[in-house]
């Protein structure tokens, strides 16, 4: 079907000239990223930012009193792979692997990082937590200390979510080398929880793992909660 001419386009022809060409639309091309698809979504991303919110608040609580120390924790969490998590953790790493309890199973990390654990370490034993940090795994006693305060964070980790998932975490192994994590696949999209943790002049960084894919009911959820 040919296109109405405009009185503009008669009077063109009738000059001898040719029709101006309609002009075309440019669509606009966005780049993607096919190793972190746009996953999280923007309202979800606002509740996410409440959740952690709540959690750095309850992990400030229990470090504080558990260390006898005023104690600040900022949180962030960010979407990223696997093997970028891997790579940003120090080695040797201080992680705690264990099961979410989420509908389909699966598994996520709790890495203290060895500055914070023994940082713990040494206040739990009525240290100042002041001195020289060693760069070393933990040996099982610490490993055994330390478990006890990733069980306290994940229960934490619990009550932060627990108006959108119904997480049942339990610890199942400790790992000292970041290339021994197996929760997920090296592409595979995570939700890492940064939580850089204040105490008189100790600071330091641990971090949660999550897979988003264990997350696919609070992502793809614009409605009601799990109560």
């Amino acid at each position: 079907m040919i296109d109405a001419l405009t009185q503009k386009d008669i009077d063109s022809l009738l000059q001898g000239a040719a029709p101006a060409a309609p002009k075309k639309q440019t669509a606009e091309v966005v780049p993607y990223n096919f190793l972190r698809p746009p996953r999280i979504s923007k309202d979800r991303r606002s509740i996410l930012e409440a959740i952690h919110a709540r959690f750095a608040l309850a992990v400030q609580s229990l470090f504080s009193s558990r260390l006898r120390i005023p104690t600040d924790v900022v949180c962030t969490a960010e979407q990223a792979t696997f093997a970028e998590f891997i790579l940003s953790i120090g080695n040797p790493c201080a992680a705690y692997v264990f099961n979410h309890g989420l509908p389909g199973g699966g598994q996520g990390v709790v890495d203290f990082s060895t500055d914070v654990a023994y940082f713990a370490i040494d206040r739990l034993f009525g240290g100042p937590g002041d001195g020289a940090m060693p760069n070393r795994p933990l040996t099982q006693l610490e490993r055994v200390v330390m478990r006890g305060m990733a069980e306290r964070l994940l229960n934490e980790l619990t009550e932060a979510w627990v108006e959108h998932l119904p997480f049942a975490p339990e610890v199942t192994n400790f790992e000292s080398t970041p290339d021994t994590l197996q929760i997920a696949n090296h592409e595979d999209n995570v939700l890492v929880a940064n939580m850089e943790i204040r105490a008189g002049q100790f600071s330091g960084l641990m971090t949660v793992c999550l897979p988003l894919l264990a997350l696919e009911n609070f992502l793809g959820d614009k409605t009601a909660a799990v109560v």
